[in-house]
């Protein structure tokens, strides 16, 4: 889309967060843009001259400054792809005036952007939509599971007019082949979903209880091993454990911290991806009552966690 658009030979200068290059996903036609060297070798024919920058929600003012500086002749790039909040590398919330400014930017150079909301999307940051937090609209935003609410597979790319005008016309066409595009069964779970997060406030609760959940975890640095509660911004949050709380030191691994968390969270019916972060993105409807469950299983499980290490 954003090549039609620009009409010029796509760089793609895509901002992903936290320590490595970590997109959320990683299907085969874009392996080379994130920064996980085991996926991308061998896969760089498919998406070619991806430029991958890292951020941290500490650093993200700092790179600000230099970013539009000469990295790049506007002229070569088609589109800024970017997670609002990073997802799958931490829940790295950024620095208040990096996505205005990235759209600033964009718009100074006329450069698509592009906001991936497969994650925070649909009301798991107590916004519809994640950009909504810092009032910028992308020109392209991409969705998939939560309009479905995972119900059904389902997956979207979401255009402004200015984009989706390059692609009327009688001369005009966006050539992409989907087998399965306009499903009337995951479309209308799709509906379906929508009319109830709607209808029952789910947005809302998110804001809501989200707020209560990242308050409760705070009670969590009583535990030497939490280096950092991560969120803030609706259901999606990230306990992050460490060796060494004042330099963030991670546990090596020799440490077999995955081995050793994921029986345990087994244990207290925590389902999740066991490592140096525990995860949290409860469901939408959870109520107050169930906050302070899962946050006091979290608990249980660090504590035993630290009585192993």
């Amino acid at each position: 889309m954003a090549t039609t658009l620009t009409g010029e030979q796509i760089e793609e200068l895509k901002q992903q967060a936290a320590d490595h290059f970590w997109p959320h996903n990683n299907p085969a036609g874009n392996m080379d843009d994130g920064g996980i060297k085991l996926v991308q070798s061998g896969k760089g024919v498919w998406v070619e001259d991806v430029e991958g920058e890292q951020w941290f929600d500490t650093m993200a003012g700092m790179w600000l400054k230099n970013i539009g500086h000469g990295r790049k002749r506007p002229s070569t790039v088609a589109a800024f792809i970017g997670e609002p909040i990073s997802a799958a590398a931490g829940i790295h919330v950024p620095h208040p005036e990096y996505w205005p400014t990235i759209r600033e930017i964009c718009d100074k150079y006329g450069v698509i952007m592009i906001c991936d909301e497969v994650i925070t999307g649909f009301g798991r940051t107590g916004k519809m939509f994640a950009t909504e937090h810092w009032g910028v609209k992308p020109d392209i935003f991409t969705v998939a599971k939560a309009l479905t609410s995972g119900y059904i597979p389902i997956g979207a790319a979401i255009a402004s007019k200015k984009v989706s005008d390059a692609f009327m016309g009688e001369d005009a066409t966006f050539r992409h082949l989907i087998t399965f595009g306009g499903n009337p069964v995951a479309c209308a779970a799709g509906l379906a979903n929508l009319e109830i997060m709607e209808g029952e406030g789910m947005v809302e609760n998110s804001a809501e209880m989200g707020t209560y959940m990242y308050e409760q975890l705070q009670t969590l640095y009583e535990h030497p091993i939490v280096g950092d509660v991560r969120g803030g911004m609706g259901l999606l949050c990230a306990v992050e454990l460490v060796k060494d709380r004042d330099t963030k030191e991670s546990f090596p691994a020799e440490a077999k911290l995955s081995e050793k968390i994921a029986p345990l969270m087994n244990e207290h019916n925590l389902l999740g991806r066991p490592g140096n972060s525990i995860y949290l993105a409860p469901p939408l409807c959870i109520t107050r009552d169930e906050v302070d469950h899962v946050v006091s299983q979290v608990d249980s499980v660090i504590t035993k966690l630290e009585a192993q290490l």
